[in-house]
């Protein structure tokens, strides 16, 4: 499967990388090829993510998956078609706040 990145996700994984690069380069680096490794693997894999119990319909169809190696950065995708399409990507600290898709 082809994996697709709405323009939130993106945001979130510039703010994320933007965040861990200012602490170490070799950090941002390592989350950007996590992100890059686990996409790979919900590619194979499209299940493997739990689904969200979803209190909007327009999440319904939601999963989400840990970033490898930074297990507390969240994937929330959902299987379209033949496609992986990434809503966003949350640190765990941020779930309840940012729910907004």
């Amino acid at each position: 499967m082809k994996v697709f990145w709405t323009n939130p996700a993106l945001d979130d994984v510039r703010h994320h990388v933007d965040f861990l690069t200012d602490q170490s380069l070799e950090l941002g680096l390592r989350f950007v090829t996590s992100v890059d490794t686990t996409c790979s693997l919900l590619a194979t894999n499209p299940e493997i993510g739990e689904r969200i119990v979803a209190i909007r319909d327009q999440h319904r169809d939601f999963r989400v998956w840990p970033i490898r190696e930074f297990r507390k950065y969240l994937i929330f995708y959902r299987v379209v078609e033949n496609r992986i399409i990434v809503v966003r990507v949350i640190h765990g600290s941020q779930y309840r706040d940012s729910f907004e898709f």
